[in-house]
Parts: structure tokens; C-alpha cells; sequence
């Protein structure tokens, strides 16, 4: 099995090769630029991106592997830092770890205590930074009404423990069997930082996500979306899928070998338990891409695909 590679670059997915499944991104482009027509109207811009840093596995420190165990990265623009996903190697997703990184020159800055962790399929899958900087991590739960999803917060990265943000079942017992912690996405900052998780059924996605918000910033509450306007979603389009915050209360959602679809949800969505959201625009983009990441403050409101090959 070759060696995973983190790299800060552009990504050409025929110039991937299994298995080399995990792909990157963050602020300084890991992910092959496209402009979809959502931003604008008019034709697309080729970007030509170039590598920054990389770091392969077995990095004194580091916790990159083969496999599938680096599930998530984020990137924050306040420090300048990556943040690398670990689900665990061993243990069964028992042993997780997040690995931070200097942003310019690749340098592995420390690792973030995550001993405190527990509960879920996995005790942590996904990391997301908010735009003050505070970091977010999500475990990985098959059955969110028995084994409670949770997120944890740490407003330093090198806090000596995490606040326990939210756990629980975020539909609120309405489906059985629902499994969340596959991607997450998140926007804003203190009191105004909005989270959000699609929710899958088995490996299957389906038309609902949940938006968490708060009212202190530390402590979220869920609410229930349900997306009308989707087509049938089969297995072959998750369990992961991407999915991004945009503008004006809506997001991006891209089951993998599906279209990408911009979603509007209720802007008073906060403190209700379930509302219903509208699919706004369709762009057809098949292929199995599976992270989705959009920059509000790049030039032409550009935003990032990242290719996953199996």
C-alpha cells in the first residue's frame, strides 16, 4: 500500500491513484478549483495552484496512515494552521488524534489532547475551525438514537480538554438507525456559529441535515432540516458527501456521483426542532467527489471540490 500523502496543492484527480483517498483541503487550496455557475453566470476559470508542503505518513509526531483512518482537516485563517483527523489506527476508532500543522511551511506545530473523548462508533471522525478560530470536532455515530453523537469544542487548540458542545440524538428519536459524523460543515463565529451534519441512513444519504446553533457559544442545540426538491439518493452516493455553508442562509450538498445542489434554509431556524428547506439550484457534476468547501472571500466567489477515488 502506498504511503498517504497531505499536501497543499492543487488536486488533478487523474493524477490520483488508490489508494490515495484522502484529499485535502484548506484555505491555501488543497482541492482542484472550479467555478460552478452558482457565483456567476458565464464561463469557468482554470486555476493553476502550486504545492506549498507536504507530509507523508510515519512524520516523526504525526498521526497520517494508510488507509482510511485520516477522516477530516480544517484549516484555520487565525492561526494559520491545519488540523489533521485521526480516527485511531487501532482500537477500532478508540484511539483517535488530531495533528496541527503550520500553514506555510508544513512544520507539525503539536497535537491537540483528545484523551477525553469517548462514546460514538468512532470517539472522533470530522474537525471543522469556526471564523474566530475556535476548533470543532465530531465523533462518528451508526446509531445516533443509542450511541449519541456528539461535538466537542476547543476554544484553544491546546487545551488540556475539550467542552462537550452537544451530545445526543439530533433528530430527536424521529429516525431510527441514523448515522451522522461522515463530514460536517461550519460557518460564523461566537454566538452566531452555525453547524452543520448531513444524516445518512446506513451508508446511504438522505434528504435531511441537521443545523446546529447556539446561544452562549459553547452549548448547541439541533434543529431538523428537510431538504424538498432532492431526487432519490441510493448507497452509491455516500456515506460521506459534501456539504458547505454559502451565502444567505444556504448551503452546498453533494452526494458522491451526484449533482450539486444549493439549498436555502429558514434564517429563524434556531430554537425550532425540525423546519423545511428548499433546493434553490441544480449543477450537474457527477463523478465521486465527496468534500465540498467554499471561500465567500476568494476571488469570484470560487469554491473547492475535492476528488476521492475507490
Amino acid at each position: 500500500m502506498k504511503a498517504k500523502t497531505l499536501s497543499l496543492t492543487s488536486l488533478n484527480p487523474s493524477q490520483l491513484t488508490a489508494p490515495n483517498r484522502l484529499c485535502w483541503m484548506a484555505q491555501r487550496c488543497l482541492a482542484a478549483s472550479l467555478l460552478i455557475g452558482l457565483a456567476r453566470q458565464g464561463g469557468a476559470q482554470t486555476y493553476s495552484l502550486t504545492n506549498i508542503w507536504q507530509a507523508t505518513n510515519g512524520a516523526p509526531g504525526a498521526n497520517l496512515a494508510t488507509g482510511d483512518v485520516n477522516r477530516g482537516l480544517a484549516y484555520s485563517v487565525v492561526s494559520n494552521q491545519v488540523f489533521v483527523c485521526n480516527k485511531g489506527v487501532t482500537g477500532s476508532g478508540t484511539t483517535p488524534a488530531i495533528d496541527v500543522f503550520h500553514g506555510t511551511t508544513g512544520t507539525l506545530v503539536g497535537n491537540v489532547n483528545v484523551s477525553s473523548l469517548s462514546g460514538g462508533t468512532f470517539r472522533l471522525d470530522q474537525v471543522a475551525v469556526a471564523d474566530d478560530g475556535v476548533l470543532y470536532g465530531a465523533n462518528l455515530s451508526t446509531t445516533v438514537a443509542s450511541n449519541p453523537y456528539k461535538i466537542y469544542r476547543w476554544q484553544n487548540w491546546a487545551d488540556s480538554a475539550p467542552a462537550t458542545a452537544f451530545s445526543g440524538d439530533p433528530t430527536g428519536g424521529t429516525a431510527a438507525g441514523t448515522r451522522m459524523g461522515d463530514n460536517i460543515a461550519i460557518t460564523g463565529s461566537g454566538v452566531n456559529t452555525v453547524i452543520l451534519t448531513p444524516v445518512e441512513s446506513g451508508t446511504t444519504p438522505t434528504t435531511n441535515v441537521v443545523l446546529f446553533s447556539t446561544l452562549d457559544g459553547t452549548n448547541f442545540t439541533a434543529t431538523l432540516v428537510s431538504i424538498v426538491g432532492l431526487p432519490a439518493l441510493t448507497s452509491g452516493n455516500g456515506p460521506a458527501f459534501g456539504a458547505a455553508f454559502y451565502t444567505n442562509n444556504t448551503f452546498l450538498f453533494k452526494p458522491s456521483g451526484a449533482s450539486i445542489y444549493l439549498v436555502q434554509f429558514p434564517a429563524n431556524f434556531a430554537g425550532q426542532a425540525s423546519v423545511t428547506a428548499t433546493v434553490l439550484l441544480t449543477n450537474s457534476f457527477a463523478g465521486n467527489n465527496v468534500l465540498l468547501s467554499y471561500n465567500p472571500t476568494a476571488k469570484q466567489n470560487e469554491f473547492h471540490l475535492c476528488f476521492e477515488l475507490q
